[in-house]
């Protein structure tokens, strides 16, 4: 909720080209996390929760995975500084979201062990908080100088001062990881980077595509996106600690029980978002630069659908269908890859229009896909 309202407030304080610089450093905040933190951060989920009775260890093991995103964060900070130089792009920005990176991942550790103690109010608690700050600071800032990266340095400071403690007992602390560390995280790495791919490959494709105008005015209607995304993964969560009984029991009834739950999340949020679609668009919410379309708004309507549609995931997952899952999704980023030559050759670099209705077609490819493949998992794990 809180990232939501920050990207509605930012639109609001910021002009158009302001607004995409704040969401290019979200972007790059968002995914870096998620890439820094691939391999290491399952490791944690798998095994924090087996060390809280030694603090010796759980401490030991947290700087392990701490240095082993570092690491993660010092090629991919060579790699962006290298596009950065080469393509021209604002380093500014591209720094700023590094160090936030970093910052965020180290925080995102240090909540793993909160939660591994099963201590779930302090977690919620001690997130919501850095997210608050965080986001006071930046719209802050944001508001008195209408300047995005004085926004943007307002944030980072703001999460380095409240991960301030942390960051030095880390460096000071040293404790680098095992060989055998380093092998069973790098195990992760590649099924990770590509889930985390999938989740922003709209947003990726958005940001170098589009223009600065054109992917301001994608980035506000994607709050929609945003608010089905987190609807869906809520109720994800209930789905999947129930759907390892069903699908031992039967496989083609757990499939049957995702399909009921994907319809009905569809109608649910087919009305929810469509309303607040509306809403962000009425003269009283809508920023002042905004101008969309009928089309467009019906078009996104249909891509935030389908974009929370996705529990057949979950079903080839609990299925131990981790390769069949991991195929569709290399064949999706291919056929995304494909259809963005088209944008590029096609159309305009503010069409937005085009832009989401090409998305919408791949998402719409995507989940066929899952749904016909979790079809015959069902049929084939029942025969058997």
């Amino acid at each position: 909720m809180i990232a939501a309202l920050k990207g509605f407030a930012y639109a609001h304080l910021l002009s158009a080209d302001q607004y995409a610089q704040v969401n290019y450093y979200l972007l790059m905040v968002g995914l870096g996390v998620l890439v820094v933190g691939s391999g290491v951060i399952i490791k944690c989920h798998a095994e924090m929760p087996l060390l809280v009775e030694d603090e010796e260890r759980l401490s030991e093991f947290s700087a392990h995975a701490k240095w082993f995103g570092g690491g993660s964060w010092v090629v991919g900070l060579v790699a962006l500084l290298g596009y950065g130089f080469w393509s021209a792009a604002p380093l500014t920005i591209f720094l700023l979201s590094l160090v936030q990176v970093l910052v965020f991942f180290i925080f995102t550790v240090d909540l793993m062990v909160i939660k591994s103690r099963k201590d779930f109010v302090g977690y919620a608690r001690r997130l919501f908080y850095r997210n608050m700050w965080v986001a006071i600071a930046g719209l802050w800032v944001g508001y008195v100088t209408e300047d995005a990266i004085f926004a943007i340095q307002a944030e980072v400071c703001t999460g380095l001062v409240l991960c301030f403690r942390s960051l030095l007992f880390w460096l000071v602390g040293a404790k680098f990881p095992d060989m055998d560390f380093v092998v069973d995280c790098l195990k992760f790495v590649p099924v990770t980077c590509i889930g985390a791919f999938m989740q922003y490959v709209d947003r990726v494709f958005a940001a170098y595509f589009m223009d600065s105008g054109g992917f301001s005015r994608f980035s506000y209607l994607s709050l929609v996106v945003m608010v089905g995304l987190s609807i869906q993964q809520l109720i994800n969560t209930r789905v999947i600690t129930l759907l390892p009984h069903i699908c031992q029991a039967d496989p083609k009834a757990g499939f049957r029980y995702v399909v009921r739950i994907s319809f009905l999340v569809c109608l649910l949020l087919s009305v929810m978002l469509l309303c607040l679609l509306w809403l962000l668009q009425t003269p009283w919410f809508a920023a002042s630069w905004l101008d969309v379309g009928v089309d467009v708004s019906g078009v996104f309507w249909l891509f935030a659908v389908l974009r929370s549609a996705d529990f057949y995931s979950s079903y080839l997952l609990v299925m131990s269908q981790r390769n069949k899952l991991l195929i569709i999704q290399v064949a999706a980023i291919g056929f995304f890859a494909v259809l963005m030559i088209v944008y590029n050759a096609w159309f305009a670099s503010d069409d937005l229009l085009a832009y989401v209705s090409l998305m919408s077609g791949g998402f719409f490819v995507m989940l066929m896909l899952l749904v016909y493949t979790s079809w015959r998992v069902s049929i084939v794990k029942k025969n058997i």
